[in-house]
């Protein structure tokens, strides 16, 4: 966005009394131009697979990346007044990555010997494989934690919060996303799991679910409703709106704006 449209509507917000949450896609660079993904991953800097192919993700282990996001973060919010910033790809881009010579390196660190049988170690059901899971999470919950500290000394006053999977457990083995820790060690200061759900019914198993997972950090879970990934009428949304209250919790995200959420939706 330009100066001129962030300034506009960071105004037109404080007219309504709105605040502003900039969102910040943090390691997927799909959107990224071809040739941008390309240089990155000639230069090692991207997630790997296990047979060597590169993903359109930036690897968080490698401390140039982590410094780099921390570096484009603090610029945007000392430039522009917003009351939030909300972490989205916080994460690995799935169960298969990454393999780069860093995430080697530092798991062969991280274990305190010499890999044997490599990459394979990393997907049997051993030991290691837990200690992989481990550091995975360790290196996510450590770019978490630097990117929220930059951007409280940036803007002291921002509320800094996180878009996540629905599902915990299987947040945290596969891609190395322990929300709960986030919360636990108010890296964050809510979470949005994304409780994309077609019915009522299984918005409510999620938020349940959820509730029981986090405990006494539940009052800071922020539940998002997939308005346009599901398609759900107005009826439903309202529904799963009032679920979300019914639960005890002080907020909800609609995901996602568009011209028909705006017209039949929020009308």
């Amino acid at each position: 966005a330009s100066d001129e449209s962030m300034a506009a509507l960071i105004a037109a917000a404080e007219n309504l009394k709105i605040q502003v949450h900039a969102w910040f896609q943090v390691l997927n660079m799909t959107d990224a131009p071809e040739g941008v993904r390309k240089e990155w991953a000639s230069k090692g800097r991207l997630q790997r697979k296990s047979d060597g192919n590169a993903l359109p993700w930036l690897c968080p282990t490698q401390r140039e990346n982590r410094l780099l996001l921390v570096q484009l973060l603090t610029e945007f919010l000392r430039k522009y007044p917003v009351a939030g910033v909300q972490f989205d790809m916080l994460r690995y881009e799935g169960s298969g990555g990454c393999y780069c010579e860093h995430c080697k390196a530092a798991f062969a660190r991280y274990l305190g010997h010499p890999l044997k049988n490599w990459p394979e170690c990393t997907k049997e059901p051993t030991q290691e494989k837990k200690a992989w899971e481990a550091i995975r999470r360790h290196q996510v919950t450590q770019l978490a934690s630097e990117l929220a500290e930059a951007a409280r000394r940036a803007r002291p006053r921002v509320k800094v919060s996180a878009a996540v999977y629905s599902n915990l457990d299987g947040a945290r083995t596969s891609v190395g996303q322990d929300w709960r820790e986030w919360l636990q060690k108010d890296i964050v200061d809510f979470v949005c799991p994304m409780d994309y759900r077609s019915s009522t019914a299984l918005f409510q198993g999620d938020l349940a679910r959820q509730k029981n997972e986090t405990g006494k950090w539940a009052d800071k879970i922020r539940p998002g409703i997939g308005v346009t990934v599901n398609q759900l009428s107005p009826q439903e949304t309202q529904r799963q709106i009032q679920a979300a209250r019914n639960a005890g919790l002080d907020g909800f995200v609609l995901f996602e704006l568009t011209a028909r959420v705006a017209s039949d939706i929020l009308k």
